[in-house]
């Protein structure tokens, strides 16, 4: 499998079975991240309420309280500086080979049906960053006109009005036409990605018009664009597939998102099978905010599986859990509370505080957090959960002595004796990332080894590094010896005396990992123990 970024020449992608593959018949894992709240921006990640969730109403309350002029200079000064080429290049230094770029329809088609010649000029500028860096480029209408979510996300007021007004339908059809004829001899584009997570639940009455709107702007694209990959997002937030009973088009992906949930197989399982059934790939376009540790089984989980995937999102405020964090300015509070309506701000002073939040969504002045990256990289330094072992099946992933069946409800079928470290009545533990870099000790898991048993895990370095290498463990029998592999070399060999309770253990003061790509396989030769996690490098607080 390739996995092409910015040494290498894109070529137009396309899909070929259930692969996506390059001219060359290469097989593609895109591997990315999203470019959330540039152009369609969404108030959770500026730390606003409730009431300022939307572009629209963001935009209505920075006029009230600016003006009109200088509320729409702030806005063009936003977009120029949000993401800029630093940003892509660091994406492609970290190894991602794709973007999603999520798009509010009316910043770059008028009502009147214009284009916006400004706006695009940006869109063009970053597929000039991208294919500078070997970055592939997924256009996303996150907003279409009247709405395919009816909620903030999409910008709408409220009801999914692309399903029940046919101007609206033809404003989008205008919009993916005019977008596939502009682009359409771009290889930098990957494909076309029509709705964001359209119908909720609560909408799915509107199912035979999605499908039919989905059906419509296909036509409209290959009209003037038969090259690019159309993805078709499946509804109710991107997970129920169950709308798809046919293909669409013979060069598209069907789209899924995932959060908060358990990393099983069976939390892809219908996914895997509407692969098989459709003969179409998969790509998972957006998944993240939760914590480290659920980000390494998660993405790990997906590329067991062969599916694409881009992390979501790429920068936000004051985050523990994107790659990018930007500081908050300086009275932040003060100007939340004159957006509510709870204090006065001067327009001088409103000025000042936004002058000094576009200084911090620069690059260069963002918190950094490799952390986050590594963990959906599986790349060190990095600490791997125990329960995160690989999903390739028995004998290839695992191998367990005796086939156990526990009270949680996690990759029971495997016969891994998975536990809760501390005992709850629940099934299944809770994924939310509740302001922590790991999972909470009232959800963590163990996984218990028995002598005989073995796990593979995926570790990968971007260069030969040489780490501290620690775990958290408790003792089954007072004595205890483990074997860890790297590949087909034995990387440490330790007999471990652990107490009857759970403890951090530094196994080695330094292992070698060699740049590339490895398997870490851990094998119980003696005694039996519980697991929480290993860990290479210094421990993450």
């Amino acid at each position: 499998m390739c996995s092409q970024n910015q040494n290498s020449t894109l070529s137009f992608l396309h899909a070929q079975g259930t692969r996506i593959e390059n001219k060359y018949g290469e097989e593609i894992l895109l591997r990315g991240v999203n470019l959330g709240n540039w152009f369609l921006p969404e108030g959770y990640m500026w730390k606003f309420p409730h009431e300022l969730s939307s572009h629209r109403k963001m935009e209505e309350k920075f006029t009230s309280i600016l003006g009109a002029e200088k509320s729409a200079h702030f806005w063009e000064s936003y977009y120029d500086r949000y993401i800029q080429e630093a940003d892509i290049q660091r994406i492609a230094m970290e190894g991602y080979n794709s973007v999603r770029l999520p798009l509010n329809h009316r910043l770059f088609l008028s009502e009147d049906g214009t284009w916006i010649e400004p706006m695009m000029q940006r869109i063009d500028a970053l597929l000039d960053y991208c294919e500078a860096h070997g970055i592939y480029v997924i256009l996303d209408l996150h907003a279409a006109p009247g709405g395919q979510t009816g909620t903030h996300i999409d910008d709408s007021e409220g009801s999914p009005s692309l399903l029940t007004d046919s101007s609206n339908v033809e404003q989008t059809l205008l919009f993916w036409k005019g977008m596939a004829q502009r682009y359409r001899n771009r290889a930098v584009v990957a494909g076309y990605d029509l709705l964001n997570e359209p119908l909720p639940r609560e909408h799915q009455k509107y199912t035979p018009q999605l499908l039919d709107v989905y059906r419509q702007i296909i036509k409209e694209i290959r009209k003037v664009d038969t090259r690019h990959i159309v993805i078709l997002e499946c509804s109710h937030w991107g997970t129920d597939f169950r709308i798809f009973t046919e293909k669409l088009d013979e060069n598209m992906v069907i789209e899924f998102h995932k959060y908060w949930c358990p990393t099983d197989y069976r939390y892809v399982r219908d996914f895997l099978n509407i692969r098989e059934t459709l003969n179409v790939p998969l790509w998972m376009g957006e998944s993240g905010e939760n914590t480290l540790d659920w980000f390494v089984a998660s993405f790990q989980m997906l590329e067991d599986y062969n599916i694409s995937w881009c992390f979501w999102p790429w920068k936000k405020m004051q985050a523990l859990n994107s790659p990018c964090s930007v500081g908050m300015p300086g009275n932040w509070d003060k100007f939340i509370a004159c957006c509510k309506g709870e204090f006065e701000l001067k327009a001088p002073e409103a000025e000042s505080i936004l002058n000094e939040y576009l200084e911090n969504i620069l690059f260069e002045n963002c918190d950094y957090q490799s952390r986050v990256v590594q963990a959906m990289m599986r790349r060190v330094p990095f600490r791997i959960p125990a329960e995160a072992y690989g999903l390739k099946g028995v004998g290839r992933s695992y191998y367990f002595t005796d086939h156990v069946v526990t009270s949680l409800n996690l990759r029971r079928e495997e016969g891994a004796n998975l536990k809760f470290i501390v005992p709850r009545d629940t099934e299944l533990p809770e994924y939310i990332h509740a302001g922590c870099l790991h999972q909470r000790e009232e959800h963590a898991v163990s996984l218990t080894l028995q002598a005989g048993d073995w796990v593979k895990y995926e570790v990968n370095a971007l260069e030969d590094a040489k780490l501290p290498f620690s775990a958290r463990l408790c003792g089954r029998e007072s004595c205890s010896a483990l074997e860890f592999w790297l590949d087909d070399v034995v990387l440490l060999a330790k007999d471990v005396d652990v107490e009857m309770s759970w403890n951090e253990k530094l196994l080695s003061d330094e292992v070698e990992i060699p740049e590339g790509r490895h398997e870490l396989k851990v094998v119980l030769t003696q005694g039996s123990i519980h697991l929480d996690w290993f860990q290479f490098g210094e421990l993450l607080v």
